[in-house]
Formats: C-alpha cells, sequence, structure tokens
C-alpha cells in the first residue's frame, strides 16, 4: 500500500511539473491568440475603446503591439532564426517591454 501511494504521489508530482513546463511561452502564445481574436471581434462587430486612446485606430494599434510582443515572448527568442529580423535586439526589447505595459496598462479594458 505505501508502494502504491509513494507511486501515486510520484505520478501528481510530475504531472503538475508538465503542466507548467515553458509556461512563459505558453501564456504568451495563448495570450497572444485571444488578443488576435479579442482584436477581431473589435474591428468587425464591437467597438470599445478606453477612454485613454483619441481613437478606435490609435486602441487597435495599441493591440496590435500587444500582440507582437506575445509572438515575441511566445517565440524560443535566444534562437536568431525566430528574432523578427525587422528589429534589432535593442528595438525587439523596447517593443517587448511597451507591450507589456501596454497590457498591464489595459488588462481591465480588454472586454467587449
Amino acid at each position: 500500500m505505501a508502494k502504491k501511494r509513494q507511486l501515486l504521489k510520484h505520478n501528481v508530482q510530475e504531472e503538475s511539473y508538465a503542466d507548467v513546463w515553458d509556461l512563459y511561452h505558453t501564456l504568451a502564445a495563448h495570450i497572444a491568440t485571444k488578443l488576435r481574436r479579442f482584436l477581431e471581434a473589435e474591428k468587425r462587430r464591437y467597438h470599445t475603446v478606453p477612454s485613454d486612446f483619441r481613437s478606435e485606430k490609435d486602441w487597435q494599434g495599441a493591440l496590435r503591439t500587444m500582440i507582437r510582443t506575445f509572438d515575441l515572448l511566445a517565440s524560443p527568442s535566444n534562437l536568431p532564426e525566430y528574432r523578427d529580423s525587422r528589429l534589432s535586439e535593442v528595438d525587439q526589447e523596447k517593443l517587448i517591454h511597451e507591450g507589456l505595459k501596454l497590457f498591464c496598462d489595459h488588462f481591465q479594458s480588454l472586454w467587449l
């Protein structure tokens, strides 16, 4: 019986680690996908613009920046083939910083 408990405990531990392995990239990819769907819904049907944006176009630009940020974060950025070739490494870091700040600042505005 003790052997069975030990095995069960071991499997639960392995499973939970598997669920969070590489969580950084997993969450970033998930967020990018959901932001894309949100932007599409914004453009097609719903038109909500947070009060600190002048226009719908500005808000959609901010959403695109967030999407690019999470796409970059979702990729294994330490490999050159996954970097955005149009941006220097410094510019990519600036974009990531800007996109994360936008996401944090407007997290509660992400509703339709």
